[in-house]
């Protein structure tokens, strides 16, 4: 073994050795790939490579995770790419070891890549920076599943995230980080399974790759995915993840994409008082409605409402306009002290049926909404709450904080 390949083997082992359990545990070697044609050692090109490759992962340890260099003359091409979604610390271990497996595993190779779970080191004697891969070299998956019924939740939730978070990335819009840190074809993302569980994703490209090229390689992706409770999937320009638990968002990410969960296809719900009429938006009939209640036995969340022209409405978008517009649920001719008692419910629900579990109140927070008066409740941004996403729609984006 020559001198300079034990000296990379040895910072390697030293880098291994000192780094900490937990950053240890995640980072795991996955895929490599060696050309079959080789250079010669001490070569001009063997000086230029690996030259090229210490200043490049480097470059992506200091620099945000993300760096390409080119060496002297164009003779060697380099990239090194933590994936956004690594922990913090686990950067400069990864590749660390993928740049001394690489010389292990490809000794003398003119081209050769190096893939861990959170990290990616890649060389070549020609340009491939811009080139799409569409080929998935590696994946694994979570395939627990307790019914067919989940399954059919999960593949409903997974494409709806899917199809949110690939023209993100590809636009590089879903960072808040200035232009000057590498790594901006990456987005987070989340939407509902259930109104209990959420999804969460991850996807990113090489930054080089246009806008087309990095949203055809996630979508090329995305149609691989299997249902199953989460997973993680890779080409060498491509990277895509999904967990029913949350993903490590680093701090200089500020948005948050929302794939809102369409409401279920619900009979309209009828709003009833004693006498049997129906009441219907508007206030079109006017009667007591002291014993106003809703006939329909599904949550609030999914109904619909009837106006005089007979269009159905969203209920809570309904309730919504009522509350912003007029300040009041007086068209339905209440009493004052009944009228108080059903803004303050449906402000709080409102709130309730926030899309980021974030935004929702904890249930402290929503007993202490009940003791106040229905004049000191606000009500949530109507672009926040729960609501159906129409087909050709751009991103909601949530900011973390909201």
């Amino acid at each position: 073994m020559a001198c300079s390949d034990l000296a990379v083997l040895l910072a390697a082992v030293v880098c291994v050795l000192c780094a900490t359990p937990a950053a240890l545990a995640q980072t795991v070697k996955i895929y490599w790939d060696c050309s079959p044609n080789n250079y010669s050692a001490g070569s001009a090109y063997d000086t230029s490579l690996r030259g090229m490759l210490k200043n490049v992962v480097a470059a992506a340890v200091s620099g945000g995770g993300y760096a390409n260099d080119v060496a002297a003359g164009k003779a060697a091409y380099g990239l090194a790419i933590c994936y956004t979604d690594a922990l913090p610390g686990v950067c400069s271990l990864c590749l660390g070891m993928a740049a001394g497996n690489l010389s292990l595993a490809c000794p003398l190779a003119a081209s050769a890549a190096m893939m861990y779970n959170n990290c990616l080191l890649r060389y070549a004697d020609a340009p491939f920076l811009a080139l799409p891969d569409m080929t998935k070299e590696f994946s694994f998956y979570n395939p627990n599943m307790t019914s067919a019924g989940d399954a059919v939740q999960f593949s409903a939730a997974l494409n709806r995230l899917m199809d949110r978070l690939a023209p993100a990335a590809s636009a590089g819009a879903a960072t808040a980080a200035s232009s000057t840190r590498g790594g901006q074809r990456f987005a987070f993302g989340q939407t509902n399974i259930t109104s209990d569980d959420s999804l969460y994703g991850f996807v990113q490209c090489v930054d080089d790759l246009s806008s087309d090229d990095c949203r055809r390689c996630l979508q090329s992706l995305a149609a691989t995915l299997p249902m199953t409770r989460g997973g993680r999937a890779y080409t060498l320009t491509c990277y895509t993840r999904f967990e029913v638990n949350p993903i490590y968002i680093p701090p200089h990410v500020g948005n948050l994409v929302v794939a809102a969960a369409p409401p279920a296809e619900l009979p309209v719900a009828k709003v009833s008082v004693a006498d049997g009429n129906e009441l219907q938006a508007g206030g079109k009939h006017r009667t007591d409605t002291r014993k106003l209640r809703l006939t329909s036995s599904q949550e609030i969340q999914t109904a619909s409402v009837v106006d005089s022209d007979h269009h159905s409405t969203y209920f809570p978008d309904w309730i919504y306009r009522c509350l912003s517009d007029l300040g009041s649920l007086q068209s339905f001719d209440m009493d004052h002290e009944t009228e108080q008692i059903a803004r303050k419910m449906a402000s709080i629900g409102l709130w309730c049926i926030q899309v980021s579990p974030s935004s929702r109140p904890t249930m402290s927070r929503v007993l202490e909404m009940f003791e106040r008066s229905a004049d000191q409740l606000e009500i949530p941004p109507k672009h926040c709450f729960f609501t159906a996403i129409q087909e050709g729609s751009s991103e909601q984006e949530l900011g973390q904080s909201s």
